[in-house]
């Protein structure tokens, strides 16, 4: 990793990247985005956001509260890179400001050693195109649609010739799996290979 993060060489650091709605966001992204903010916690990984509202708030702040239970300063933990032009929506974790335009997609990148997608409408799907060219480890939550879900459909057609480090197709192809109706926020095993 290029960029300077609080934590040890062992850490993992995921980069969270989705629907950035303040209102409007689906019930499964919410669920999922919390689901994956806790687990990333639990399982003792790091947290890059690019500061946005929905996919990004709902995950720092489900970060946040596991983290906060285990007594972790979030400033430690936590990276949000925001647009110098943005406000900040969740008061957390160490802000990193970048110029609006392609950066703010990119830079969030050089802190983190996979990408996560959840949902998205439109600029995730350029997150995951750019952890694409750098060789980063891309894990949409393809159940959740949008950009995570065509994201999905495209590492599944093209596993044979670009296979996804650190997990099997088999692993992968759970990520596909929408989250039933009236679900609660938890993860399974599956999707934290990575940590």
């Amino acid at each position: 990793m290029s960029a300077s993060k609080s934590a040890t060489e062992n850490d993992v650091w995921a980069l969270v990247a989705g629907t950035g709605l303040v209102f409007g966001v689906r019930n499964d992204v919410c669920l999922a985005a919390a689901a994956v903010g806790d687990a990333l916690a639990r399982f003792g990984c790091g947290l890059v956001t690019g500061g946005w509202p929905g996919v990004d708030y709902i995950t720092a702040e489900a970060f946040a509260s596991t983290e906060s239970r285990k007594g972790v300063q979030l400033e430690h933990r936590l990276v949000q890179v925001v647009r110098s032009d943005s406000p900040i929506e969740f008061d957390g974790g160490r802000v990193v400001r970048t110029k609006p335009g392609p950066l703010e997609w990119l830079e969030p990148q050089s802190y983190c050693d996979a990408v996560v997608l959840i949902g998205g409408i439109g600029g995730s799907y350029g997150t995951f195109l750019s952890a694409l060219h750098r060789g980063l480890p891309r894990f949409p939550l393809g159940g959740t649609g949008g950009d995570a879900g065509k994201a999905f459909q495209n590492m599944c057609e093209l596993w044979d010739v670009m296979p996804n480090p650190g997990i099997t197709k088999e692993q992968f192809e759970a990520l596909g799996e929408k989250l039933p109706r009236g679900a609660k926020p938890g993860i399974s095993q599956t999707y934290w290979c990575l940590c």
